[in-house]
């Protein structure tokens, strides 16, 4: 994971955008689309967005992954 300076840490549990992709194994405008559809919970401090790491995880569970893309079942 890219380690973020000290000065712009954006606290403890709490992810930035880039730091959420990297984590969800998703392109950074691809995480910033799913933050604004609202599939990933997140804030806005200034232009900048956070996550709380247990949502990212959360994001990510054995629910999910079973779930098939686009909605079509598995043939």
């Amino acid at each position: 994971m890219r380690q973020v300076p000290a000065d712009r840490n954006p606290g403890p549990g709490l992810l930035t955008v880039q730091e959420a992709a990297h984590e969800l194994r998703l392109g950074y405008r691809g995480c910033l689309a799913a933050i604004k559809r609202g599939q990933i919970p997140a804030v806005r401090l200034g232009k900048a967005y956070r996550l709380r790491a247990e949502d990212v995880r959360a994001v990510v569970t054995p629910a999910t992954l079973a779930t098939p893309a686009h909605g079509r079942t598995p043939q």
